[in-house]
């Protein structure tokens, strides 16, 4: 596993997130084109194009993006970029292996886990 310096979060990002208001909450099921295709590709370019969890060749298209800490068992860090990073292979292809998001799922233990981020 490779360390991963974060870089602070895309403008757009953040600009997005400032849009709160009464009526609108920014949330992960709202979070869509053009913000997040961007945070896509801030990550895949912080991480040198690999995966946070096994060093594998990504690209967008072969990638998502991960919650470190997941959304399910942490939901206030669901919009946080420190807690985002890009992981293998978005869809699960027949016969192929799973890969690390999706073999990950929702797993997180603070105790066992290792991160790529310290």
């Amino acid at each position: 596993m490779k360390y991963i310096k974060k870089n602070i979060e895309p403008e757009s990002f953040t600009a997005w997130k400032q849009l709160e208001n009464e009526d609108w909450q920014p949330s992960w099921d709202n979070f869509g084109k053009p913000e997040k295709t961007e945070v896509h590709n801030s990550l895949l370019r912080e991480q040198g194009f690999i995966c946070c969890y096994c060093g594998r060749r990504i690209s967008i298209d072969a990638s998502h993006i991960e919650h470190f800490k997941p959304r399910k068992h942490y939901p206030n860090l669901a919009l946080e970029y420190t807690n985002f990073l890009a992981s293998c292979q978005r869809e699960t292809k027949p016969k192929e292996p799973i890969h690390c998001g999706k073999k990950k799922d929702e797993w997180y233990d603070e105790k066992l886990t290792v991160s790529p981020l310290i």
